[in-house]
């Protein structure tokens, strides 16, 4: 569902929220969510870029990284209604705005509800077009609960076999068939490799709607550098 301001103002913007998530690790579901900030971005949209993976590696594609205070952890539980006008003092601005990672795991003692909130203040304040989560590849309560607060979900995977197995598990345990929502993408792909995503016949009824090539023709990726790539591009494009 399209996450919204609670009102009946109709000039005020919608704000929509892109989940990328996998069920496998390595699949580079942070690239692609980088990416498709950055492509947003591009075409003119204000985009917020949040981590909830409790690695949170997405520090690495920002050029000065800055990291928040543990006791920003207490302002998130306190699940207040104007959480994210405490919070707008640390969010980073370069290609792309970022909530900076926390300085430690401490992002491990948040649960799916504080999550949630967070996005949910975020959206309503109306202040970006877009907020795209990069998540962990577990699969647990705080995934359930972002996807069902997202507008969108990207589903990152691979073409080898093992991937191709973990996703029909994830089709074991949600409903991905509304085409609307969930869209599948295909990173690192080798044309020369065997894809196992074509072979089976279950995730075969799913449509991969962009298959990225291993090296995407740029030898080093940068917020700037990703906006260009037209793989980002065409996936940032379905949801303009």
């Amino acid at each position: 569902m399209t996450a919204t301001v609670s009102d009946n103002t109709s000039q005020k913007k919608q704000t929509k929220v892109i989940m990328v998530y996998s069920p496998i690790g390595g699949a580079g579901k942070t690239t692609i969510a980088a990416g498709i900030s950055s492509a947003l971005s591009k075409a003119y949209k204000k985009v917020l870029f949040i981590g909830i993976d409790s690695l949170q590696g997405y520090s690495y594609f920002i050029e000065k990284p800055v990291y928040l205070n543990n006791s920003i952890e207490k302002l998130i539980k306190n699940e207040n209604d104007n959480i994210f006008n405490s919070l707008r003092p640390y969010v980073i601005s370069e290609f792309v705005d970022f909530m900076p990672p926390f300085s430690s795991l401490c992002s491990l003692n948040l649960s799916a509800s504080n999550y949630a909130n967070l996005i949910k203040g975020i959206a309503e304040s109306a202040a970006y077009d877009y907020i795209v989560i990069d998540t962990s590849s577990e699969f647990s309560e705080i995934i359930t609960k972002l996807m069902g607060v997202s507008t969108n979900v990207v589903i990152a995977l691979s073409q080898d076999k093992y991937s191709a197995y973990k996703f029909n598990c994830l089709l074991n345990s949600i409903d991905c068939s509304d085409t609307n929502k969930f869209v599948f993408v295909c990173n690192k792909y080798e044309s020369d490799e065997e894809n196992y995503l074509v072979k089976d016949e279950v995730i075969n009824k799913f449509s991969i709607s962009e298959y990225i090539s291993f090296d995407n023709g740029i030898p080093q990726l940068s917020l700037k550098t990703m906006s260009d790539v037209k793989s980002y591009q065409k996936i940032a494009y379905m949801f303009l």
